[in-house]
């Protein structure tokens, strides 16, 4: 989304008619557990062991900042249904 934004304004700002590819992703450590299964057919729940294991597979170094978050306090406990969301967001915010 972010790169077709940035082209949209590439073509409003210059005219250009030129056929253009746009290759973009975000890591595989932003969904490690669906990255996981997709390559090796292994599934595994907690994000972080999933993460581990895509390293493994694919010698990619998972990022600084994803590796943080492991020693992150939680802060966030509540899940809530999908009818409840409004409900909750004008309650925290209160």
């Amino acid at each position: 989304a972010v790169a077709v934004n940035v082209y949209n304004k590439f073509v409003d700002y210059t005219d250009s008619q030129d056929k253009t590819v746009i290759l973009s992703t975000a890591s595989p450590y932003k969904f490690p557990q669906v990255v996981l299964q997709a390559i090796t057919g292994k599934n595994e729940k907690d994000a972080f062991k999933a993460s581990d294991k895509l390293s493994n597979e694919t010698a990619m170094p998972i990022a600084e900042q994803i590796l943080a978050l492991k020693t992150k306090e939680k802060r966030f406990f509540n899940q809530v249904e999908k009818q409840e969301v409004l409900s909750e967001i004008l309650d925290f915010i209160k």
